[in-house]
């Protein structure tokens, strides 16, 4: 577990900073059932934000910092890598370059039972 500790310090330390990657704002959204019974809508407001740092995959590919296939993603989609121990939900709004996008999924990357980072796969909002 320790290599996995020390793993996890080293991705903290490249992403702090945006010295290596890029930002995206994490918007915490609450959402809240307007109608009654199961019918109508829901309403949504936005909370508090949060700077985060982040790596694309794009970057990575290009950089080949890891050769990693990232799956099938859909028309406009992203992926991205945060910390590990960077708080996310998949209600979150995101806002990467100048775009808004919705959480598809959050996946932990472990090394040795250790999170070293989270790879978030953003969908555009429609």
């Amino acid at each position: 577990m320790t290599f996995g500790t020390d793993f996890k310090t080293v991705i903290a330390n490249l992403l702090e900073g945006g010295r290596f990657g890029s930002t995206l704002t994490r918007t915490e959204v609450t959402r809240t059932n307007t109608g009654s019974g199961g019918y109508g809508g829901e309403s949504e407001s936005d909370g508090s934000t949060t700077l985060v740092y982040c790596v694309p995959s794009r970057y990575i590919k290009d950089k080949r910092v890891i050769d990693n296939d990232f799956g099938d993603l859909d028309e406009g989609e992203v992926v991205v890598l945060i910390k590990g121990a960077q708080s996310m939900s998949q209600d979150d709004k995101i806002t990467f370059e100048s775009e808004d996008y919705r959480i598809r999924t959050i996946e932990p990357v472990e090394l040795n039972s250790a999170v070293v980072a989270k790879r978030l796969i953003l969908s555009k909002k429609r």
